[in-house]
């Protein structure tokens, strides 16, 4: 999150991670460092509310542009939440159909007169093509998922279609060319992350190195004996 803030990231999409975490954490952690989470589908449980703000609007030069998220309801990430969640983070959330919601969505971001509207979808069961095709008027959608699912910029339709993987070893860039409400052109990228990657924030380098326990030449520290351990404190 640390990291996420410092690279001055606008939203955030709430993902199988973070639900799985707990998302009351999550929350904690965003709003220590002034970061926004949205989804358009996750939905407090009680009240059938959305769980967050469905959508932001962020302004890019003189474009006005619209994001929104949507995670996929699968029988997997139930299974998920029941294993890695402990009884102290156990919450009381559901899911909405996220095409659906995403539908309800693009049509609030066209009433505010967005020129760009933004999808990421995550853990997107099937075809990228067929989520494009239900949801048509999206001028991109953005996918991501835990295992790696790197895919070049390509046009579908009307839509842009771009993503690459999480766990934090993945970067996707997209540039779009925008003209009259329209994406114009495209260009674009995913770029798997080495140690020393650059240019490199010092900072974050040092903070990396000692939450993954790294030597200064990036290697796995070798794992300390409960011994170990006990002798020291």
């Amino acid at each position: 999150m640390e990291s996420l803030a410092r690279m001055s990231y606008d939203a955030l999409v709430i993902g199988e991670g973070e639900v799985t975490a707990g998302l009351d954490m999550i929350d904690s952690l965003l709003d220590a460092h002034g970061l926004k989470g949205i989804s358009n589908n996750i939905l407090d449980k009680k009240t059938g509310k959305p769980r967050y703000e469905p959508y932001t609007i962020v302004k890019a030069g003189r474009l006005k542009v619209g994001v929104t998220g949507m995670i996929s309801s699968s029988a997997s990430l139930a299974r998920r939440m029941e294993h890695e969640q402990s009884e102290h983070s156990q919450e009381e959330i559901e899911f909405a159909r996220g095409i659906e919601r995403s539908r309800e969505t693009l049509k609030m971001l066209r009433k505010k007169k967005v020129d760009v509207a933004i999808l990421a979808a995550h853990q997107v069961p099937g075809s990228l093509h067929a989520l494009a095709d239900s949801l048509p008027g999206y001028d991109v959608i953005l996918t991501g998922a835990r295992r790696r699912a790197d895919r070049e910029p390509e046009r579908h339709g009307d839509a842009v279609l771009a993503g690459t993987a999480g766990g934090c070893s993945y970067l996707g860039e997209l540039v779009l060319t925008v003209r009259g409400r329209k994406v114009r052109d495209f260009q674009g990228s995913s770029f798997e992350l080495g140690q020393d990657d650059g240019p490199v924030d010092e900072y974050l380098k040092t903070l990396t190195y000692e939450i993954l326990e790294l030597d200064e030449k990036g290697e796995r520290l070798p794992k300390r004996s409960s011994g170990e351990q006990r002798a020291e404190r």
